[in-house]
C-alpha cells in the first residue's frame, strides 16, 4: 500500500482537507467523523450517510471492525507516517 496523499493533506491542513480515498481505511474513518459534524441535517439522514460510507469502505475490502475502531479512536484518523 502506498502512502495516502489525502491523509498527508489532511495532516498538513489539520483536518481541513475535504477529499477521502476509498482505498484508505483512515480516509473512511475521517469521512464518517466529518459527516457526524455536519450541521443542518436531521439525525436519521446523518446516520444513513455514515452507514453508507461504512458500507462503501467495506465494499472496497476494508475490515468494518477496524474502520469502526478508527472512527471511535482519539485524534484525527490519518495513515501513520511510514506505514504502507
Amino acid at each position: 500500500m502506498k502512502t495516502c496523499t489525502d491523509c498527508q493533506a489532511a495532516r498538513e491542513t489539520n483536518g481541513l482537507w475535504a477529499f477521502h480515498c476509498p482505498t484508505c481505511l483512515w480516509c473512511g474513518a475521517r469521512l464518517v467523523r466529518r459527516i457526524r459534524r455536519s450541521p443542518g441535517s436531521n439525525d436519521a439522514d446523518l446516520s444513513a450517510r455514515r452507514k453508507k460510507v461504512v458500507d462503501d469502505w467495506v465494499a472496497w475490502g476494508h475490515n468494518e471492525e477496524e474502520l469502526r475502531a478508527l472512527i471511535a479512536s482519539e485524534g484525527m484518523p490519518v495513515q501513520p507516517v511510514g506505514r504502507r
